[in-house]
């Protein structure tokens, strides 16, 4: 497993930059870049990436697949792997919080799953994605929320299933609410859950999340796993340090009224939390 995030970023004073994170199972790695190494198209999604190396060409990030040639202090990385039956969801995962003003962080789902064909050498190890499956989200904002705890997972033994889930504590007139967002592909069926769609959330903000909503439940539940530093955004800079486990061991569980739809545990699951000290 491998997760890659190139970002665009401007802090409080204004100054622009770009950035790009590696997390794997074992270690992450983070490298800052000025701010016109970044191209990302207002129509589509293709982001490049310039080092800003002369011996080196751009990084590039579509829907049709990643190019990478990163070459830093403690990093080598360099491939291609191509994405077919990129799976989108039937509406915008934030609904009517998109429109919301007080929103710190807003959320995106570019692909809940997709194939992989082509390999990545990292370090001297090359790594095959063919017949892999990956996944696509996105956030913009000025900052994460102050308290979140976010969880994905794709289930390779079937192929087809995949999930995400999300909830965040949300400023609203000087006051918080804890807000959530999940979306589900199981067995061809869409499932949301969500806020505006009259979902309540109970975690602990570190390892377990229960949603409802009306006849559906999903539990989600951090087993083991060690997570590995990332760097998030506080005011539009990456200040805010917070723990991501890629490659974990996670239960999840769903009920759609009385039927357990799924129930697995899988090692695969990732797994991210931080909370902040609240007013």
């Amino acid at each position: 497993m491998l997760s890659v995030i190139p970002a665009y970023h401007i802090d409080r004073e204004g100054r622009a930059y770009s950035s790009l994170q590696i997390i794997t199972k074992e270690q992450s790695w983070y490298f800052s870049y000025p701010a016109d190494a970044f191209y990302g198209s207002d129509k589509k999604f293709h982001v490049t990436l310039n080092t800003g190396k002369e011996d080196q060409s751009a990084s590039i990030f579509s829907e049709k697949g990643i190019y990478l040639n990163i070459h830093e202090d403690g990093l080598d990385l360099e491939g291609r792997i191509i994405y077919k039956n990129i799976h989108h969801l039937s509406s915008d995962i934030m609904g009517p919080f998109r429109f919301m003003p007080s929103m710190q962080c807003r959320h995106g789902i570019l692909s809940m799953r997709h194939k992989l064909y082509g390999s990545l050498t990292l370090n001297g190890d090359r790594m095959n994605f063919d017949q892999g499956t990956g996944y696509i989200e996105k956030d913009w904002g000025g900052s994460f929320p102050d308290a979140y705890v976010w969880s994905q997972s794709l289930f390779p033994d079937s192929g087809k299933n995949s999930l995400m889930l999300a909830a965040a504590k949300i400023p609203a007139l000087g006051l918080h609410f804890n807000g959530v967002l999940a979306a589900l592909d199981l067995y061809g069926k869409e499932y949301k859950l969500a806020t505006y769609l009259g979902a309540r959330v109970k975690t602990d903000w570190e390892s377990r999340i229960v949603i409802k909503q009306g006849d559906y439940k999903l539990r989600a539940q951090l087993l083991s796993g060690t997570g590995r530093e990332l760097y998030a955004p506080e005011q539009g800079a990456m200040d805010r340090k917070i723990k991501e486990s890629l490659c974990c061991k996670v239960r999840y569980t769903f009920w759609d009224q009385k039927l357990k739809v799924l129930d697995m545990v899988t090692d695969r699951g990732s797994f991210e939390q931080s909370k902040k000290e609240m007013p």
